[in-house]
């Protein structure tokens, strides 16, 4: 099988999913390390999963003025990753067909997601006219998700908040892969969901020039542009805040970051 010609996000998405298919116990191998790497645990039920293949991507990557949200690692649901797994399977070119068409698969499967159900009060807040859509239609035309790590958990022991050299070069080295992918489509706002995000961007002083807004004195919205891209960052899991209701996320969240970007609320 002939890989990208070119080094790359997809390039090594390729080279990932053949070693997943061909070469299992060397991508399983890597796996363990990675997790190692962080310290997220061991073995299938916590730490990263190396029988389970990598997502990278999730979405039409390639639709102009998007929104691109980026997590740190895909989580992993029993039955409806089963099911993933079987269109994953198929082929190197229906693997990516698939996660292209990620939210339309989840649609048509009338699968749950309670992590990107957090985000539709956010997309929704941002224009009225929104929140007459279907929010996987939304999101099948309009958001793309990224992961910093693209090797699924069912459960870890979480990242750590203080990156030592090896861990920050490994992240800013995916973070790099990432940005140089998808800035070739010219996204209208980054995403970052997360703490490890603001130790990342923020305490290694990748991102040394930003605004910052408590929110409820639950969390922090982080407000700067990423290699010329407006970009937001949540200080925490916008699916974990406790008590952060769909409706302050919509009227209160989504309304603070259109006053900050008011291209956001543009079609």
């Amino acid at each position: 099988m002939k890989l990208t010609d070119q080094y790359g996000l997809m390039y090594e998405l390729e080279k990932d999913y053949c070693d997943f298919m061909h070469r299992k116990r060397k991508y399983r191998k890597e796996v363990k390390c990675i997790s190692e790497l962080f310290r997220l645990g061991e073995g299938e039920k916590e730490g990263l999963r190396g029988d389970v293949s990598p997502a990278y991507f999730v979405g039409k990557y390639n639709k102009k003025n998007h929104f691109v949200v980026f997590g740190i690692n895909p989580g992993y649901i029993e039955e409806q990753d089963k099911l993933q797994e079987q269109e994953n399977k198929k082929s190197l070119k229906h693997y990516k067909k698939h996660h292209y068409n990620f939210f339309r698969f989840f649609k048509k499967n009338k699968l749950k997601s309670p992590y990107w159900k957090k985000f539709w009060p956010l997309f929704s807040g941002f224009k009225s006219d929104n929140t007459k859509k279907n929010y996987w239609d939304f999101f099948d035309v309009n958001v793309t998700g990224l992961n910093l790590i693209p090797y699924h958990s069912t459960r870890t022991k979480g990242m750590p908040y203080n990156f030592s050299k090896t861990q920050f070069g490994y992240l800013k080295y995916r973070l790099d892969l990432n940005i140089d992918f998808i800035k070739q489509y010219e996204p209208k706002l980054l995403i970052f969901n997360g703490k490890p995000w603001q130790v990342l961007l923020v305490e290694h002083k990748l991102v040394d020039k930003f605004k910052k807004r408590s929110i409820r004195g639950k969390f922090n919205v982080y407000f700067f542009e990423y290699k010329g891209i407006k970009s937001i960052l949540f200080d925490k899991f916008l699916s974990s805040v406790r008590g952060l209701t769909h409706e302050q996320i919509r009227n209160k969240i989504a309304r603070i970051i259109v006053s900050e970007y008011p291209s956001v609320g543009e079609k």
